[in-house]
């Protein structure tokens, strides 16, 4: 009888959604840089995450090509 019960546990529900509009986001924004916050300009098409491995080619082929 115990086993039945923890089967039939539910999860949590989900949390809501944020509630952010645009407005927000700039008081948010705002703040922040008033607080001595710094927005760094990343270029585009960057990540800012350094490469760690060489380059990677998926090979569709059967055999691998050189």
């Amino acid at each position: 009888m115990i086993e039945v019960a923890r089967l039939r546990h539910r999860p949590a529900p989900k949390p809501l959604p944020a509630r952010e509009t645009h407005e927000s986001i700039c008081k948010q924004t705002e703040f922040y840089l008033q607080h001595g916050g710094k927005i760094s300009v990343i270029p585009m098409g960057y990540t800012g995450i350094r490469e760690i491995s060489g380059s990677h080619q998926a090979y569709l082929a059967s055999k691998r090509r050189h």
